[in-house]
């Protein structure tokens, strides 16, 4: 619903930003959450996103334009393409803000169900459950190899430089043999999922179906968001 929000609101309604980001601080407190604990997750996530679009202020020429000189090259930068640059990212912020908070309040199994209920397609749901299920087992033989890399290798000699330099190197061929791996144990478990009788549906004993109080609780969230549009496109004018 947050995600919907945003989308749809106008680009520059700050009131409405801030009172998002309010409303999901509060849900963050109220679930007992440590602030920080969800702040770093969503910044993490959102450093992709950011050096993407960092480029674009200097790449896309409209008016007005500042020149900034550093080293001896001259940049000249759009400050209302960095105005937007900025808007786009505390968007995207919020929306990872708020699959944080979600992801952290709510189990997966219940997550799975809940996607189940809303008649998400079947395979999207079994590819989201076997990856979450086979996680933990791809961190667990990474880290193997991390270990077996530290003892079986030499600190490089050459400064931090040679040091990054070498460990870029070694996590290349981790990954790429991590990759293999993984190919390989996931036809093992395929077949083995196939011989016991595996149709493309994965079932659960504790599934329930939604409640009513749940669904208006759900009408409640819509009829919310929907408020909240009105509301931005009342501050914007439009």
């Amino acid at each position: 619903m947050v995600a919907f929000v945003v989308l749809t609101v106008p680009l520059f309604t700050w009131a409405v930003y801030i009172l998002l980001f309010s409303v999901l601080t509060a849900m963050a407190i109220s679930s007992c959450l440590p602030l920080r604990q969800v702040f770093k997750r969503a910044f993490l996530i959102e450093v992709p996103l950011v050096l993407i679009l960092i480029p674009l202020p200097f790449l896309n020429q409209t008016a007005p334009l500042k020149a900034l000189d550093w080293w001896g090259i001259t940049l000249h930068i759009s400050w209302s393409e960095l105005l937007r640059v900025g808007v786009l990212m505390l968007r995207s912020w919020l929306i990872i803000f708020s699959m944080v908070l979600f992801t952290l309040t709510t189990p997966a199994g219940e997550l799975l169900t809940s996607l189940s209920d809303l008649h998400v397609p079947a395979v999207l749901v079994t590819v989201i459950s076997l990856m979450w299920r086979y996680l933990a087992l791809f961190v667990d033989d990474s880290q193997k190899m991390v270990a077996a890399r530290e003892l079986r290798s030499v600190p490089a000699r050459r400064g931090k430089a040679g040091r990054f330099a070498q460990n870029i190197k070694s996590a290349g061929s981790i990954l790429g043999s991590l990759f293999i791996q993984a190919y390989d144990q996931s036809e093992r478990i395929y077949q083995a999922m196939q011989l016991r009788g595996f149709d493309g549906t994965l079932r659960s004993w504790k599934k329930e179906p939604l409640q009513n109080a749940q669904k208006l609780q759900m009408l409640a969230l819509l009829m919310v968001g929907i408020l909240f549009i009105m509301g931005a496109y009342g501050i914007d004018g439009k």
